[in-house]
């Protein structure tokens, strides 16, 4: 799981309006003042699987993370942790937390985390290793549209020139990306994710998208570029990134210390806890 408090689409229209929205279809509001907040939402989410989301427009995104304590929780973009929709991973913390409060609205959050980390993340290892393919997938395909912007005619008229051409300029791109995939900043969950142990995991997941992205399209690549493309997508594995299929949660309330009402946005985004704990 990769966690993120930087929003670019946070918009304070007064000191105590603050607006979120994410892409076209989605809005959250808060409104704070020194003794309430007052929150609001559109219904639209969206439903995330590997092979694809879609938007459904009725879903409830405001809930109480505590039956006994003034602290809430809204949700939007994604309604769903890899297949478990976020009511339901809402409602089975609640339940846990019982009576229990803390100091801050920080550690309401901060233990929210734990508990997805403690249930596994809500997911089998061969669903984490299905989301996993998909990510891999996703990123190569779009290694392979940088690589064809204006380069159209070499899919067009797959020639083996062509071919070839498209080949090395897979490897120059490729070759292009690591280093800058590298110097990013890394999610800390893979803080201690090796590339050795990287490769034994996901070897089995990388090498049918291989055979499906380039050798069934008759593109032979060399060991040499399979293995800059494996690190290209260890790089990018391990990199805090914004992806569009995150979820936003926002942390809303009182802790037991605050005199005034908090807002605590972060961004949630798939992080295969199998690989992880290797």
């Amino acid at each position: 799981m990769n966690s993120s408090c930087s929003f670019k689409d946070i918009y304070y229209i007064s000191p105590t309006i603050i607006l979120i929205s994410t892409y076209d279809m989605t809005a959250v509001v808060g409104i704070l003042n020194k003794q309430a907040i007052a929150l609001a939402a559109d219904s639209a989410v969206t439903i995330g699987a590997a092979n694809g989301n879609k938007i459904f427009n009725r879903a409830n995104k405001l809930f109480t993370l505590s039956k006994h304590h003034p602290i809430g929780i809204m949700v939007y973009n994604s309604a769903t942790f890899i297949t478990t929709p976020w009511e339901i991973i809402i409602k089975m913390y609640r339940k846990q937390l019982s009576t229990t409060s803390f100091p801050k609205v920080e550690d309401y959050k901060d233990d929210f985390l734990r508990y997805l980390q403690s249930k596994d993340y809500f997911a089998d290892e061969e669903t984490q290793k299905l989301f996993l393919s998909w990510y891999f997938k996703n990123t190569i395909d779009k290694l392979i549209n940088e690589v064809l912007v204006g380069q159209n005619h070499l899919i067009q008229n797959p020639t083996e020139e062509n071919r070839q051409t498209l080949i090395e300029l897979i490897d120059q791109k490729t070759t292009e990306f690591i280093p800058i995939l590298e110097s990013g900043e890394i999610c800390p969950n893979y803080l201690t994710l090796t590339y050795p142990d990287y490769l034994i995991y996901a070897n089995p997941i990388i090498d049918p998208l291989i055979q499906s992205s380039f050798t069934d399209n008759m593109l032979v690549l060399s060991a040499d570029l399979i293995n800059k493309i494996k690190l290209l997508l260890y790089h990018a594995l391990r990199l805090k990134e914004t992806a569009t299929n995150y979820t936003g949660l926002i942390f809303v309330g009182y802790g037991e210390e605050e005199i005034y009402p908090k807002l605590l946005p972060i961004n949630i985004f798939f992080v295969n806890p199998v690989l992880n704990k290797i």
